[in-house]
């Protein structure tokens, strides 16, 4: 049986729907994963949304508010915010596998008590983030910092696409920094716990066709997938 992996979606308001890019789709079923989607619901149901899943992935997308992460804001969180991190505690509080791309990175760690930089631009000494090329493209560098990482890619650095103004501040305490953009802004986290598989990405490896990643997550989910069927049989 395939791991289910719960997507995100964003939403489609001319269409007054949803919307998610075929790639993310593509990664999980080539690494062997059975991707569903989960649309917007109340906070009260990521819970029960979760009890059906081996592993979770948030997908890219709009900004979070700062009101999401304590800055104040006159924006308030729409229901997508507050889905995902809501979804992204009960996971984690669970130890249900949980990969984060983009956006989804940088709603992990404001669901774990981290919170962002709201605007690099303004803040001032960064780089280039939002690039111009095609979303195939790699426009800069980033340097993986940490041995999970380096063995998972099989490198110390590495080219990758950027499509974001927001950026990772303060770090969540469960989270450690794995990689590095030159600039020094931070572009991937990884949870402290060793046995916990929680992989934050700030670039699009979906659009990249980048497996490593996915092959991490489904091979995570499979693991705890297992334990959950040991769990079941124990408790017969």
């Amino acid at each position: 049986m395939r791991p289910r992996i719960g997507i995100t979606l964003s939403t489609d308001t001319a269409y007054a729907g949803y919307r998610l890019r075929k790639d993310y789709c593509h990664c999980l079923l080539g690494c062997g994963g059975s991707p569903l989607l989960l649309p917007d619901l109340p906070e009260t149901l990521a819970e029960e949304a979760l009890d059906g899943l081996e592993g979770l992935l948030l997908s890219g997308g709009g900004d979070f508010p700062p009101q999401c992460y304590g800055m104040g804001s006159f924006q308030a969180p729409t229901a997508r915010d507050l889905w995902e991190l809501a979804l992204l505690r009960a996971a984690w509080q669970r130890g249900l596998p949980i990969l984060g791309i983009c956006r989804g990175c940088q709603g992990l760690n404001i669901a774990l008590g981290g919170d962002l930089i709201p605007d690099l631009p303004r803040a001032g000494g960064y780089g280039q983030h939002q690039q111009q090329q095609a979303r195939q493209q790699r426009s800069h560098m980033v340097e993986l910092l940490h041995p999970r990482l380096q063995q998972l890619y099989g490198r110390k650095q590495l080219w990758v696409n950027s499509f974001h103004h927001q950026g990772l501040g303060k770090l969540a305490p469960g989270l450690l920094p794995a990689a590095l953009a030159p600039d020094g802004l931070c572009e991937a986290v990884l949870s402290r716990e060793d046995g916990r598989f929680a992989l934050g990405l700030q670039w699009h490896p979906e659009a990249l066709q980048e497996l490593p990643p996915f092959l991490a997550l489904l091979k995570a989910a499979r693991k705890y997938m297992k334990q959950k069927q040991t769990d079941f049989i124990d408790v017969l």
